[in-house]
């Protein structure tokens, strides 16, 4: 991926970040909250892979008890190179899922994107998911690293995109 388009593509997860915090926590969170929210994705994924690369697939026991995994809407999943949902600390019900094949509300083919352009020094995806109960579309944000197996670790959350 092109380093100005990864710049661009941070600052822009940046941006629905801070509007995410702002619009959807109960309180509104501190300055200092809401820039440690892509440093806290970057660490959640990090935690995960050192996790995963001493452990194997049995660091999925260790994650379930760790309740840092799922905190303040930010969640991790774990794919198998082949895109199949191995792990999900926010929904159960998408384990054994083929992420793959997975579309945006405009039809473009993130799950590829994210399984193909994913990286073992990290990246940061951004896709809309579709509509919330308030009719507005949905944004997602996913940082994600690759293993030297192939599996993706990705720390998940949901924004709203800034008007």
């Amino acid at each position: 991926m092109p380093k100005r388009f990864t710049s661009l593509l941070m600052v822009f997860a940046c941006g629905l970040l801070v509007g995410w915090l702002g619009s959807n926590a109960s309180q509104p969170a501190p300055p200092s909250a809401q820039a440690q929210v892509p440093s806290r994705a970057i660490s959640m994924v990090d935690k995960a892979y050192r996790m995963i690369t001493e452990d194997g697939l049995f660091a999925f026991n260790a994650m379930d008890k760790d309740p840092g995994f799922y905190q303040d809407g930010l969640y991790l999943f774990v794919l198998s190179a082949d895109g199949e949902n191995l792990y999900h600390s926010a929904d159960r019900t998408l384990v054994g899922q083929d992420f793959s094949g997975k579309r945006d509300v405009k039809n473009r083919p993130y799950g590829q994107r994210l399984i193909r352009d994913t990286a073992a020094q990290g990246v940061w995806h951004a896709y809309e998911t579709g509509n919330t109960a308030s009719g507005e579309n949905q944004w997602k944000l996913t940082y994600a690293r690759q293993t030297d197996r192939g599996h993706i670790i990705a720390a998940g959350i949901f924004a709203r995109a800034p008007h």
